[in-house]
């Protein structure tokens, strides 16, 4: 099973996926099946910063699009809550970009302190497991652990209490929120705020990310993906949203909660043992490979990473991704979360290995995306995570990944070298708050960071473009893209280790191809040649198939 790890090596891969970025203003044009679109993940509603990034598609998160926070009792909208996810669905549609919701449980602090005072009759199930009790961490045979506790429980769901088959007149409470939402985004809902005017339609939902960390959900994987009742309905929150959705807004897509890569990367590590009867060497320099920029999910010896992958940790890790694709009826697009894995190719050829073993032929996007550091014990350099971000999106595109997700769209802390970055730094939000009226200019001049200019140089020169091919050698990597009249070329490319090369010019410069623009990966302008040889700072280079006009210099148009 880990023949992904190889596949690509010093061979051309042909992808024939299209990728279509620069879409109009109006936000009328969206891709098709098999179309690629650059999107931000984003809960500040700040539509106009998303959209001038190039991103069309702006994923609504985080604690406010919890059902604990827009029902406060479980059953009725909280006038303020909704309203401020209105707002952002509004401003998202006003500036021409789709909405990604997702919407979650909850059951930490509000419900916990809010309107209902006996827990017995909370919607969620905030039982406690622990490793010491006489459940020894288990619920249902199923490993859940200690719960986690301190501001970190803000962010974790629990499973709802009641769940049911959801037919007519016997439906959950989670069912009726879930329905709620989908109804009141789906296009014909009157806006409370804007007499004459409906609310804008959503048309992508979603529901707790990351299922397979015991962070955000306390529960087990058959309460989440669901188990059969006696009448063999399949009962579970992931179903019952999906049903919901369905039933109030047919058009509208579901998608996965997503699971995270380290994870992912676990997992292969798993197989890999499994084939080869115990934890070499080699699966243990597989391992450190992959996690190469996070250090902490490395190991020293065969025999720590052996336990580790033996651990209840992964063990449910591992049952949650089986799970996720056998729940493949309940999901319309498949995707995933990536910080600190490095194997792109291999992450995603993975999920093509099991989407193929289960008969699955749907969309992949990847929600969550930028690159991270070891996030306990240091942070990198702006422009390092400007650089890894860019190969982590076009690595995926290349693999046909509709969507790119950047997150999070405003950095988590305020410092210019953030173990977890964002395209804007925190002060933004506070800013704009007593600056209502700064232009995007200032704000990308004083909170833009040099990601946020990695991530506009791609939606800036991919537009209309469709992957034509790219080949990997080693550490190296040259991908080609090609607009959709074959007037343009856009060569990228970079390698990890200086002794893996790849001649850009076998593969860039042909059939009457010529090199306009030269671009280092923020924007910057080096000219206009081929590169002889690459080095571990991504470049761009533009191509077109006569001289004609330039191109105009992409830093002009960034910030």
């Amino acid at each position: 099973m880990w023949l992904w790890t190889k596949t690509h090596i010093g061979k051309v891969a042909l992808v024939a996926s299209v990728c279509l970025l620069g879409l109009p203003v109006d936000g009328k044009s969206w891709p098709e099946t098999g179309e690629l679109i650059f999107a931000a993940s984003v809960g500040q509603g700040q539509g106009d910063l998303v959209r001038d990034s190039g991103a069309r598609l702006t994923n609504i998160c985080g604690p406010s699009a919890g059902w604990d926070v827009l029902m406060p009792d479980g059953r009725n909208f909280d006038a303020s809550a909704i309203g401020y996810i209105d707002k952002m669905v509004i401003d998202a549609d006003e500036k021409g970009l789709k909405v990604l919701l997702r919407v979650q449980p909850g059951g930490g602090a509000p419900w916990s302190f809010k309107a209902i005072s006996n827990r017995s009759l909370l919607p969620v199930d905030l039982t406690e497991y622990s490793d010491a009790g006489p459940t020894k961490g288990y619920k249902d045979g199923e490993y859940l652990g200690p719960k986690v506790g301190g501001l970190a429980a803000i962010d974790t769901s629990f499973p709802p209490r009641v769940l049911t088959d959801d037919t007519p007149g016997n439906t959950s409470p989670w069912y009726d929120f879930c329905y709620a939402i989908a109804s009141r985004y789906n296009g014909t809902t009157p806006d409370p705020r804007r007499p004459g005017k409906y609310l804008p339609k959503v048309e992508y939902f979603s529901t707790v990310g990351e299922m397979d960390t015991l962070h955000y959900w306390y529960g087990t994987s058959a309460e989440y993906f669901g188990r059969p009742d006696p009448k063999g309905a399949i009962i579970g929150l992931l179903p019952t949203l999906y049903r919901a959705v369905k039933a109030a807004n047919p058009d509208a897509k579901v998608i996965d909660g997503g699971f995270v890569c380290y994870n992912v990367g676990w997992y292969m590590v798993y197989e890999m043992a499994q084939e080869q009867g115990a934890v070499t060497k080699e699966v243990l320099a597989y391992n450190n490979r992959y996690f190469r920029y996070a250090p902490i999910h490395t190991f020293p010896f065969p025999s720590s990473l052996a336990a580790w992958l033996d651990s209840p940790v992964r063990q449910r890790s591992r049952l949650f991704i089986d799970k996720c694709f056998e729940s493949q009826n309940f999901w319309d697009i498949f995707c995933f979360h990536s910080y600190e894995d490095y194997l792109m190719h291999d992450t995603i050829g993975f999920f093509k290995s099991k989407m193929a073993q289960y008969g699955i032929d749907k969309p992949i996007w990847a929600r969550e995306l930028t690159a991270v550091n070891d996030l306990f014990s240091s942070s990198q350099p702006e422009s390092d995570t400007a650089a890894r971000t860019l190969k982590k999106f076009v690595g995926s595109f290349a693999e046909g990944v509709q969507v790119c997700t950047v997150a999070p769209f405003v950095a988590i802390g305020g410092t210019s070298e953030l173990a977890w970055p964002g395209l804007y730094r925190s002060g933004l939000l506070w800013y704009r708050l007593f600056n209502p009226t700064a232009s995007i200019s200032t704000l990308q001049q004083q909170f833009g960071t040099l990601l946020l200019k990695s991530f506009k140089l791609l939606t800036m020169v991919l537009s209309d473009c469709r992957v034509e091919n790219y080949v990997l050698n080693g550490d190296a990597a040259l991908y080609v893209f090609t607009n959709s009249s074959r007037t343009k070329r856009v060569a990228i490319g970079w390698t990890e280790n200086p002794s893996d090369q790849i001649a850009v010019a076998d593969h860039a410069a042909t059939e009457g191809f010529r090199p306009v623009a030269l671009y280092d990966h923020l924007g910057n302008q080096q000219g206009a040649s081929i590169p002889s040889s690459l080095s571990t700072t991504p470049f761009v280079l533009v191509l077109q198939r006569s001289l004609g006009a330039k191109p105009v210099p992409i830093e002009a148009a960034l910030y």
